[in-house]
């Protein structure tokens, strides 16, 4: 057993975990894992995800208490393994230093995640993800209008839509809930456990997000996605296979959000782009009839 050290929080351990399943595909070597992180609050999904596997014993609580040299390069030697960087190429860059030796990235692993094949088929389903980020300063979503105006503009008959994501407020469940009934969306918002609702996007056709574990996940399991980001920095997370064979969108960030934090992830109820645009794209992958 290898024992390796992760940092951030889903979509950053989803990263690893792609280098993690090569390394066990190419040495057959279990793994124990560690994450230093504030954000404990991510150990329980990143817990059934990871305990899900095979081969991998993902170690709980998370180490929140980091040692006042951690942003030195001699943090590492005090780590509990070999640390394993956020992006693509393994290459470090500002105070992550290089993946070690022979650890590579595999854009396509096996996640261990049975679909959900009770989804009916019968229509081309996609797969919207509300919101990404977590309800802080991080948070990326897509604004129900845009939702809306999608659904309308696509044939009911040929179109499923399932929408996703958390919300912890219930008057905006509630209009959630009246958006999908009114428009003929399947709603699971709230609705379904971490492993449900990464069963459930299994069986999408073509998934639609901002950039993050939601993002990451349909992508590594080949499926369509139109992925929205903000930041430039994220794409050095995607590897080469995910920017070919997806749509990639740079959007701008809105100025009112700019103004009320500076993370510049922030960017809650966006309309990221003319939905028409997206539905020309979902008419290319549509082959049914």
């Amino acid at each position: 057993m290898r024992n390796f050290v992760i940092g951030g929080t889903l979509g950053d351990a989803f990263i690893a975990y792609c280098k993690l399943y090569d390394y066990w595909k190419k040495t057959g070597d279990n793994i124990q894992l560690f994450r230093m992180n504030v954000h404990q609050e991510f150990d329980k999904p990143l817990s059934l995800f990871f305990n899900n596997t095979p081969f991998i014993n993902y170690r709980t609580p998370c180490i929140t208490k980091f040692d006042s040299t951690w942003e030195k390069k001699d943090a590492y030697v005090k780590m509990p393994g070999d640390y394993i960087n956020i992006y693509w190429d393994g290459i470090g860059r500002y105070n992550d230093r290089d993946d070690p030796e022979g650890i590579r990235m595999d854009p396509f692993p096996n996640s261990f995640i049975t679909p959900d094949h009770s989804i009916e088929k019968n229509k081309f389903c996609v797969g919207i993800q509300l919101n990404s980020g977590g309800h802080s300063g991080n948070e990326r979503g897509i604004s129900l209008t845009w939702i809306k105006n999608l659904r309308r503009i696509l044939s009911v008959k040929r179109y499923s839509i399932y929408l996703f994501g958390t919300e912890p407020s219930t008057d905006k469940r509630k209009k959630i809930e009246a958006l999908c009934l009114n428009n003929q969306i399947n709603n699971f918002v709230s609705k379904t456990s971490f492993l449900e609702w990464l069963s459930i996007v299994a069986c999408m056709d073509y998934f639609i997000t901002f950039e993050g574990l939601s993002a990451y996940f349909p992508m590594s399991q080949k499926i369509s996605t139109f992925v929205f980001f903000i930041v430039p920095s994220i794409i050095l997370r995607l590897p080469l296979e995910w920017r070919k064979q997806n749509i990639i969108w740079k959007i701008n960030h809105p100025m009112k959000h700019k103004l009320l934090r500076k993370n510049p992830h922030y960017s809650p109820n966006t309309y990221p782009i003319d939905v028409n645009f997206v539905k020309n794209i979902l008419e290319i992958h549509n082959t049914r009839t």
